[in-house]
């Protein structure tokens, strides 16, 4: 003999088994996206951290190494910056090609300041480095133009600045 069964338990088992194919899929939905966020903002914050300047192997100089790098070159283009710039890496992948094109590169050193920040203890470094400093040092990122120990010009970058390359030629002017 044939069991009868219901058809109001049918019914009822489907909506049960979508809801739970709904849940789940909502659930590896926001696995996923909660995943691919992570991703996004460890490279961004690498992005922010990592200086173009650093994979391109130019020199770095820190705060107890001014005397030393003064002694060794007599032209230098010091690129004072911080690395919580947000278009630090446009500005310095700009200034590095353009910089290269005339055969500047070798001139050049960056110097991290994004710790000395704090009370501007950058300029107290600088000023007491080159006594004759004048000028604007308050907007990082910046340049100095420095031969045979003292500084020629300071030059402050952003990303107008390096769009019309107009520092070329105050570097060339200061250096030549």
């Amino acid at each position: 003999m044939k069991k009868l069964v219901r058809k109001d338990n049918i019914k009822k088992i489907i909506p049960i088994k979508n809801y739970v194919i709904v849940l789940t899929v909502s659930v590896i939905v926001m696995m996923l996206t909660f995943y691919l966020r992570s991703c996004y903002l460890n490279y961004k914050n690498n992005k922010l951290n990592i200086s173009y300047f650093t994979i391109m192997k130019v020199n770095e100089v820190k705060k107890n190494d001014f005397d030393f790098i003064l002694s060794e070159s007599s032209n230098i283009i010091l690129y004072v910056k911080n690395s919580k710039n947000k278009d630090s890496y446009k500005i310095e992948k700009k200034i590095y090609s353009e910089l290269e094109k005339n055969d500047f590169i070798d001139d050049l050193i960056y110097w991290d300041v994004t710790e000395l920040t704090l009370d501007f203890e950058y300029i107290n470094v600088l000023k007491s480095k080159f006594p004759d400093i004048t000028g604007n040092m308050f907007n990082v990122p910046f340049m100095l133009v420095i031969k045979d120990g003292k500084v020629r010009n300071i030059i402050n970058v952003n990303l107008d600045v390096t769009k019309n390359n107009d520092y070329i030629k105050v570097i060339k002017r200061s250096l030549l």
